[in-house]
């Protein structure tokens, strides 16, 4: 086998030993193995957040990735240089509507807020914009493009701040807090809402432009 691997990295569950780490890297060098890296479990977990933490959040958070295999290759390979502060520009547009902006009494369809609630979550997670049809509107940088930890955490917050909004709305639809028309027009505007499901849902959304824009503050800073 001499000469057969340039490089090799050895990735255990639990502990490595400097006696076994010695005794690997002398058996490594004697079969022709350049470099040759050995990791304990620890050590694996945080160059794994090091170099890949949206992996890492994929396997053990449950976040979801693009499910085409297209989508997925963008997914790893769009915005390889594209710093904090020009991706949350980017980022923003996809804030800068009427479901986040327009106070929820003036809501004109109950569908179309869920739906742009929804387009939201999935925009920042995954980077794929798009229409209520289906259609791709464009690629952004989603939130695992961001470098710093803490521009990072706070748009994860405004992420958080939107799935706890569309909890909320579910919640009011069925308990019968948000009531729609009678009518069979499923785009009917008219609705009816408890004032404190209104504002608390008003609140929300405040506080999710809120978080944004210290994201924001913190890359000016």
């Amino acid at each position: 086998m001499s000469g057969g691997y340039d490089a090799f990295k050895f990735a255990v569950g639990g502990t490595v030993s400097p006696i076994r780490r010695i005794a690997a890297a002398d058996a490594a060098r004697q079969i022709g193995i350049a470099s040759f890296t050995v990791w304990s479990g620890v050590e694996f977990e945080e160059n794994l957040r090091l170099i890949g933490d949206d992996l890492l959040r994929r396997l053990c958070e449950g976040e979801s990735f693009p499910e085409r295999p297209e989508e997925l290759r963008q997914f790893a390979n769009d915005f390889p240089g594209l710093a904090d502060h020009d991706a949350l520009e980017q980022m923003a547009a996809v804030f800068q509507r009427p479901a986040h902006e327009t106070p929820f009494h003036q809501e004109s369809s109950l569908p179309d807020f869920r739906t742009a609630i929804e387009d939201t979550i999935r925009a920042i997670n995954t980077g794929i914009w798009r229409t209520r049809e289906g259609e791709t509107i464009r690629r952004i940088p989603s939130v695992h493009h961001l470098r710093d930890p803490k521009v990072k955490a706070k748009v994860k917050d405004a992420i958080d701040l939107v799935d706890q909004l569309r909890r909320i709305f579910a919640s009011g639809l069925r308990d019968g807090k948000i009531k729609r028309c009678g009518c069979d027009n499923q785009d009917c505007p008219v609705f009816t809402i408890e004032g404190e499901i209104s504002h608390r849902l008003d609140e929300i959304r405040r506080e999710v432009q809120r978080s944004f824009q210290q994201a924001v503050r913190l890359c000016e800073g």
